[in-house]
């Protein structure tokens, strides 16, 4: 009840989630044993670095208060750099992206997208629900993240470097 369903770090690595058997209801015998195994089999090294200077503290008061004025773009480049490790890039990293992470219907949601790197358009918005009691629905949270670029790199293992290093002797 902590981190909401829907929130980034949940959907990016669902590790804690309840599978559902053909009943609808959880499966109580591999409860804490099979969603475990499930996300255990897409796992990823991955780091943020984050770049350029930290808002400065009158824009985040700025923010608190009025989130009605859209705050204006003072140039400076900022940003976050992310790199993921992962030993196959269908079964890791895109399995999460658009199974767990683009799907707006993760874990019984509707219409929900995840909030950070969800896939929408710029001018789209969508909900956010945080569990509770009584759910909080926040609806029409803009999409904040610009992706300006990507690419994907080989990086061959220990073995395989030794073998080349042979080879070429």
């Amino acid at each position: 009840m902590r981190c909401p369903v829907g929130a980034h770090v949940r959907r990016a690595n669902p590790r804690d989630s309840v599978e559902k058997g053909s009943s609808g209801l959880p499966s109580l015998a591999e409860a804490f044993d099979r969603p475990t195994r499930v996300a255990n089999r897409h796992r990823l090294i991955r780091r943020g670095r984050s770049y350029g200077p930290f808002l400065p503290d009158a824009v985040l008061e700025e923010l608190q208060t009025s989130a009605a004025e859209p705050i204006k773009d003072d140039g400076e480049k900022r940003g976050l750099v992310f790199a993921a490790f992962v030993a196959s890039i269908r079964r890791q990293f895109e399995f999460v992206q658009t199974t767990w992470c683009n799907n707006p219907d993760f874990q019984g949601l509707t219409s929900e997208p995840d909030p950070v790197v969800g896939g929408r358009t710029p001018h789209q918005p969508a909900s956010f629900t945080v569990q509770a009691d009584v759910p909080l629905r926040l609806r029409e949270v803009p999409r904040f993240i610009r992706v300006r670029g990507g690419a994907y790199f080989f990086m061959p293992s220990l073995r395989a470097l030794r073998y080349l290093a042979k080879e070429t002797r």
